[in-house]
């Protein structure tokens, strides 16, 4: 194993890799890395160091066709960071081509027909398999005078009656951009701006897509919001409205039954937290008891809580 990794550091270190790089590559120490270097690789240093020429040969190359840090170290297959050092200590006589090639690298006429369409830089760098900093820059940039249009169409880029019917039915915003496959935010500015005179009937309906008397015999048994969400498959805001209107009657029993929950939960199995039969509660509890008088077994306060269906003492007699 260890000859197998100093191989894979001078074929690293051949290919003009540094021992920090090397390094982060094979998940190893970096003082282990420049002490094999230093010991190991003097003869190919000239080779190492011809090899690293090249590697920021390629790295002024694509950094002069306006390609950023991001786009380069994924195209050489390298570290961000080792990119950007390369970048700093090599190309600065580079900057304004990089600048001018960079703003070439995006069809600007494309940015501006999207943009105009109501697209947003998210949807935009994602329709062009774009970095979404560079759209934005270009959008600050090259798309000012398009602003009004962007906001119109923004706006048309959903179907207002569609979001206002869902909302209607009681469907909340995030169930909305779920369904309509939007941005969450779109849809809260839109709701906000077209849905104010549906918020009784959102309210009214938005009850209705819960079974109301199935979550009160869920908090009833001790689940909480999260845990009946997952069971009836509904957004844990929902449920939580919910339990906030309909069950505050039941917030004693739901307490007590929710420590009883938790001690039970802890005594299952953890991959299969469904069933547990009697004779398995001693063994999962085992540790938590000490041996008495009599032969005795004597629950251990000192060692966890004890759970409410299993006694405190085991007679000898009994196990």
């Amino acid at each position: 194993m260890r000859e197998l990794k100093e191989n894979k550091i001078k074929d690293l270190y051949l290919k003009g890799y540094r021992a920090k790089e090397i390094a982060t590559t094979l998940e190893i120490g970096y003082e282990s890395v420049r002490k094999y270097i230093v010991r190991n690789c003097k003869d190919l240093k000239e080779i190492h160091k011809k090899n690293s020429n090249s590697i920021i040969e390629e790295i002024r190359k694509l950094y002069s066709e306006g390609y950023n840090t991001k786009e380069i170290a994924h195209v050489l297959h390298k570290n961000i960071d080792m990119i950007e050092k390369n970048i700093i200590r090599n190309c600065r006589d580079l900057k304004k081509i990089h600048k001018k090639n960079n703003e070439k690298a995006v069809d600007i006429e494309e940015i501006r027909k999207l943009y105009s369409e109501g697209y947003n830089t998210k949807e935009i760098a994602r329709v062009l398999h774009k970095n979404i900093d560079m759209i934005e820059k270009n959008i600050i940039r090259n798309c000012r005078d398009l602003k009004k249009i962007h906001k119109k169409n923004n706006e048309k880029a959903v179907d207002i009656e569609e979001i206002r019917k869902l909302y209607s039915e009681g469907y909340n915003t995030k169930e909305i951009a779920r369904v309509l496959h939007k941005n969450i935010d779109m849809i809260e500015k839109n709701i906000i701006r077209n849905c104010g005179d549906l918020k009784k009937i959102h309210k009214k309906n938005n009850e209705k897509a819960v079974d109301i008397e199935a979550v009160r015999r869920l908090y009833l048994k001790g689940y909480n919001a999260k845990e009946i969400a997952d069971t009836l498959n509904k957004e844990a805001n929902t449920v939580n409205l919910c339990i906030y209107r309909n069950c505050v009657d039941l917030k004693k029993i739901h307490e007590e039954n929710r420590i009883i929950r938790k001690d039970t939960l802890k005594l299952l199995d953890r991959h299969n937290k469904t069933y547990i039969n009697d004779g398995s509660l001693l063994k999962y509890n085992r540790q938590s008891y000490k041996n008495g008088k009599n032969g005795d077994i004597k629950f251990d306060d000192k060692r966890g809580s004890k759970p409410y269906d299993i006694p405190g003492i085991y007679k000898k007699n009994i196990f």
